[in-house]
């Protein structure tokens, strides 16, 4: 997802990153962690952040929670185990709060980096697509 707040460029993915952990992968475990990465463009300046911060399933439970989004229904608030990644929705607003190591600042000042961006239905159409997307890729771990 690409999107530019507060005269910050933000391209923020979701990777999977197969669980180098033997145990996990003979047993296809998947509450494997997914790769949160961040790039910001400061004027001219590109910093990198990524951090394992999301599970399978979460991932999963984000789609249906845009797709609800899309749908117009009663949403419950999203409850990530790592709380590096918030995200929220209310009157056609989405906030994305990153923090600690996805942070702009890093852990040094442990402020989170906040953007608020309107969300259309094209918009939410195309994080769905991704979403879709990187669930394809990671769906073998999820059985």
């Amino acid at each position: 997802m690409q999107f530019k707040a507060n005269n910050i460029d933000v391209n923020l993915r979701i990777d999977f990153e197969e669980n180098k952990n033997k145990k996990a992968i003979k047993n296809k475990n998947k509450n494997n962690w997914l790769i949160v990465s961040v790039v910001y463009k400061v004027e001219n300046k590109i910093i990198s952040k990524k951090s394992p911060v999301l599970q399978v399933y979460e991932l999963i439970e984000l789609r249906q929670w845009f797709d609800n989004i899309k749908n117009s229904e009663q949403l419950k608030p999203l409850d990530f185990l790592e709380t590096s990644l918030n995200i929220l929705y209310n009157d056609n607003i989405l906030t994305v709060e990153l923090c600690y190591e996805l942070s702009l600042y890093g852990y040094d000042l442990d402020e989170c980096t906040i953007f608020d961006l309107p969300l259309d239905k094209k918009c939410i159409n195309s994080i769905i697509k991704e979403l879709d997307e990187t669930i394809s890729l990671v769906k073998p771990w999820d059985k």
